[in-house]
């Protein structure tokens, strides 16, 4: 069964677990061999669909179990009018790991029908999670001078038992510093947690990053408060800003990369970006103000940087791009950014 791939993860045995979407719309997972013929052994002939599933899967540090973020639990679970978002394991078998959390599934506070932002699985097996959650409106209709609440972002981190980590954050969740964020990507440096999130305030599009400590807490070393943002060019024809990775040079600065959607009559279209964040805020000797917009090709979807200080981007859409760009430039703080001393 032919999956449309939203992840990609090893196991300790050499072999692959890929997850993405049937062309029906369900979810699900398959395990490959270190030869690259599917593990019959797992699910059902190698494939796993998961009812109610909704997002992205990665494997533990052992590579025989996956964990799924953004997992609808049975309304019977919790509630019997509604669902919780959630994180569920899978044993190498494709079964269950009803040892996880409560009965296989971990469920997060202040999750009713919250919607998943990223995850990221530590070395010990624990899991970090991001998720926007819900908005109850206020009763009333809705108008210019009563506009829909904003919503709230949060970031929890399991223990490898599926057991909400009170050491992290406040009793084991902290609020994130975006307001209805876009597409979101998390991911770990130094052992700090790093999330971009593109984000849209009538008219403006931005790309902000922030960072958090090892605990759970903003970064206050970090820009302002732990959070820089950039503003990306504006106009009826962008539609989004979408970060697709993150990356770091030598001298620790983040670079991200993505996507600007672009709006169009028949097909999605983008322009190609890279920002680049010195460990105070933008770094204004990178593009514009810190921002570089590509627009020979449509998203940048991986980057990394070389030992010489350049930087590599693949990407495109219909067909495969990369671009190499000059790094090398001494990395300036962009004025009005604060400048901490740095632990």
């Amino acid at each position: 069964m032919p999956l449309a791939v939203t992840d990609l993860s090893a196991d300790a045995l050499g072999g692959l677990f890929v997850t993405g979407t049937t062309e029906g719309g369900e979810v699900g997972t398959q395990r490959y061999t270190a030869g690259g013929v599917l593990n019959t052994s797992f699910g059902f002939a190698g494939t796993r669909l998961l009812p109610r599933f909704t997002s992205e899967g990665t494997s533990t540090p052992s590579g025989q179990r996956l964990e799924f973020a953004k997992v609808e639990v049975p309304p019977t679970f919790v509630d019997s009018g509604t669902w919780w978002l959630g994180v569920k394991r899978l044993l190498a078998s494709a079964q269950p790991d009803r040892s996880y959390g409560h009965d296989g599934y971990a469920v997060f506070p202040d999750a009713k029908e919250a919607t998943s932002l990223g995850m990221i699985v530590q070395p010990d097996g624990g899991a970090i999670v991001a998720f926007q959650a819900a908005t109850a409106l206020p009763p009333g209709r809705q108008s210019r001078e009563r506009p829909p609440p904003a919503s709230r972002s949060l970031l929890v981190r399991l223990t490898p038992a599926g057991k909400l980590d009170r050491s992290f954050g406040t009793h084991g969740i902290t609020k994130l510093p975006f307001q209805n964020p876009g597409p979101t990507l998390i991911t770990m440096h130094g052992g700090h947690v790093w999330i971009a999130a593109g984000g849209r305030a009538g008219s403006t599009q931005s790309l902000a990053l922030a960072e958090f400590t090892r605990d759970g807490h903003p970064d206050t070393t970090f820009a302002k408060a732990g959070m820089a943002a950039v503003i990306f060019p504006t106009g009826e024809r962008y539609t989004g800003v979408s970060p697709r990775a993150i990356t770091f040079d030598s001298a620790g600065d983040a670079i991200v990369v993505g996507e600007q959607s672009i709006r169009t009559v028949d097909t999605p279209a983008g322009d190609a970006f890279l920002a680049r964040f010195t460990p105070h805020g933008r770094d204004c000797s990178f593009g514009a103000d810190g921002l570089l917009v590509d627009e020979r090709f449509v998203a940048a979807n991986d980057v990394t940087v070389q030992p010489d200080g350049r930087i590599v981007v693949a990407g495109g859409a219909g067909r495969f791009v990369a671009a190499r760009y000059l790094g090398t430039g001494a990395p300036r703080t962009c004025p009005g950014e604060p400048r901490a001393p740095r632990h």
